[in-house]
């Protein structure tokens, strides 16, 4: 979970010192062409799904997993997305931030807004441009776009904590499993592999 608040020990956040090195970045960045940061809202959905996609396709998660955690491809999880788009209200809380360089999708990160509380659902960058941080910059876009429209907290979910705990977030409410056997034998069979059930990360 991350805490936006306005100032931050009474320096204003994000700090001079971060945006100093977001510009550094930027400036560098640019070196591979124009750079077109923008904001996509319920208006935009479900068409834009396509350029968030595309980031994906070209991102560690298809090169290096079997691709079933892609949230906006044909082959991950695009068609519910789609769907979910469908209904006007949630098209409303649908909002991503997208950075084109010289016209073409390097990177996004997509929210759902609730209002004061925004869920990140997933962001992704083409690791061409990944020594110049383009996902970072664009999430410190993204969270002060998101203070300013009233945003005060943002729920990160579980996952790649340690990009998170460098902006400042900390640990929330633990996810727990739990896995509910019938009496009897299940149960027996249950306990026998609780051992197991704990190492592999259940609880």
């Amino acid at each position: 979970m991350l805490d936006l608040v306005p100032s931050v020990d009474g320096e204003r956040w994000p700090r001079n010192s971060t945006l100093r090195k977001n510009r550094f970045h930027e400036k560098h960045l640019a070196e591979h062409g124009a750079l077109d940061w923008q904001a996509l809202a319920g208006a935009d959905w479900p068409a834009r799904f396509a350029d968030l996609g595309a980031v994906e396709q070209t991102s560690w998660v298809a090169q290096e997993t079997d691709r079933r955690d892609m949230k906006f491809t044909t082959d991950g999880h695009l068609a519910f997305w789609q769907a979910a788009a469908v209904d006007p209200m949630l098209a409303a809380m649908f909002r991503a931030a997208l950075l084109r360089v010289d016209g073409v999708p390097a990177a996004f990160s997509f929210d759902i807004d609730t209002g004061a509380l925004i869920y990140a659902i997933a962001n992704s960058y083409d690791p061409r441009f990944a020594k110049h941080s383009p996902g970072k910059l664009l999430y410190w876009r993204n969270l002060v776009a998101g203070m300013a429209r009233g945003a005060t907290r943002v729920d990160w979910g579980a996952g790649d904590s340690g990009y998170k705990r460098v902006i400042g977030a900390a640990e929330g409410a633990p996810i727990r499993d739990w896995l509910l056997l019938r009496p009897g034998l299940p149960a027996i069979a249950g306990r026998a592999l609780a051992g197991w059930w704990r190492r592999s990360g259940g609880r």
